[in-house]
């Protein structure tokens, strides 16, 4: 009787550990599982980090690029704005330059004043929208001004086609570094611009009042 139920302990622990075998075979995150299944699972992960890189860096160049636009369309609106409050001043204003200033009434110094803050207004945007150029001679896959240093199409291509996906990608991510800095820069001067014009508003506003 005892070696009946010896037996059966026997039969039952080796099913146990037939069934925790089968386990381990198809639990793909298993740490006792064979080596080329870690390998397989360490490059789906690989592969996986590739991916999200890869919509990451795009996805943060057209977010960028769409903020670049809208500062360059602000830039452009405040431009004309205030060129032609400009001219409005310049034409229908104190004319400045027929007067000795020490003979300039307060109405004459304000719409002066007024007059500057929108010409430095003007000043701001077109550094705005004026276009940057590189000096580098780096080249590179990415950046229009890195393309550009290639001598022929042929070698672009050759370096394009012969570099790894992952170093493109953090080339894209470097561009993104640099538009992100050109943004910032483009604010900026945007916010001054947006700030200027806003002082002059209101010098006009107090010589229409004063009037």
């Amino acid at each position: 009787m005892d070696k009946q139920q010896e037996n059966i302990s026997e039969n039952k622990q080796h099913q146990n550990e037939d069934i925790e075998q089968d386990i381990k075979k198809i639990t793909p995150l298993n740490i006792n599982k064979p080596k080329d299944s870690k390998d397989g699972v360490q490059s789906a992960i690989n592969l996986s980090k590739l991916e999200s890189l890869k919509f990451v860096c795009s996805s943060i160049r057209d977010y960028i690029g769409s903020y670049i636009s809208i500062a360059d369309t602000k830039a452009g609106v405040l431009i004309g704005i205030y060129t032609g409050i400009i001219s409005l001043i310049v034409t229908k204003g104190p004319r400045f330059f027929e007067i000795y200033y020490k003979k300039w009434s307060i109405i004459e110094f304000i719409t002066f004043g007024s007059l500057i803050f929108f010409i430095s207004g003007v000043i701001a945007s077109l550094l705005v929208v004026w276009p940057k150029t590189s000096t580098s001679k780096k080249q590179g896959l990415v950046s229009w001004v890195h393309i550009s240093n290639y001598n022929s199409v042929d070698k672009y291509l050759m370096d394009l086609l012969s570099t790894a996906e992952d170093q493109i990608h953090i080339q894209i991510a470097e561009l993104n570094y640099d538009l992100s800095v050109i943004c910032k820069k483009k604010y900026k001067l945007l916010s001054l611009a947006f700030r200027a014009g806003v002082v002059g508003s209101i010098l006009l506003v107090i010589i229409i009042v004063c009037r």
